[in-house]
């Protein structure tokens, strides 16, 4: 009972954080997505990709699925 009246007083901040994390969690999967997206799009479109452009989209495509399995199948 003491820890509950000792907390209290940082309950809202505490759901402000979590609610501030997971924004930010969605945002930045969401800006992930969007950046693979883009890069094939250029890929398919341009015939002079560069190898820096080809490097970052091989490196999104192969860490993003294991994020999005981690993270976002749990609250689907």
């Amino acid at each position: 009972l003491t820890l509950v009246w000792l907390v209290k007083p940082y309950a809202f901040t505490s759901l402000w954080c979590l609610y501030a994390a997971m924004i930010s969690g969605l945002l930045y999967f969401y800006f992930v997505e969007r950046r693979i997206a883009f890069l094939e799009t250029i890929r398919e479109t341009e015939h002079d990709f560069s190898e820096k452009l080809t490097q970052e989209l091989n490196r999104l495509e192969q860490r993003f699925p294991v994020w999005r399995e981690r993270f976002l199948q749990k609250y689907r």
